[in-house]
């Protein structure tokens, strides 16, 4: 329908993209806990919390299976827009029209 709208009422004469984004966190998190000490002694030590993670961003076309993947630092607006703005340059000589994988 959407498509039908851009070509017919629109008079855009670009191809039509439908794509599915997506974005998710991979991380590391890792706990140093044990400590060595002599034998019969309990240890004791601070428990040092390391918390590293980066974040993908993404975009599928379902129908040929063309992709695009970007990787940045945080989860928020403005990354998101750049995120955009590097999805309209990859697929610029099309319609984008998107929705979220649910």
């Amino acid at each position: 329908m959407l498509a039908w709208f851009a070509v017919a009422v629109l008079g855009l004469t670009e191809r039509v993209r439908f794509l599915c984004e997506d974005e998710t966190r991979i991380s590391l998190k890792t706990i140093s806990g044990r400590k060595i000490t002599a034998s019969g002694i309990k240890p004791k030590g601070k428990v040092q919390w390391q918390f590293r993670a980066t974040y993908l961003y993404g975009v599928v076309e379902p129908a040929t299976g063309e992709h695009c993947f970007y990787e940045f630092t945080h989860f928020n607006p403005d990354c998101f827009q750049v995120f955009l703005n590097l999805v309209a340059q990859h697929f610029a000589d099309s319609i984008l029209i998107g929705s979220p994988f649910s």
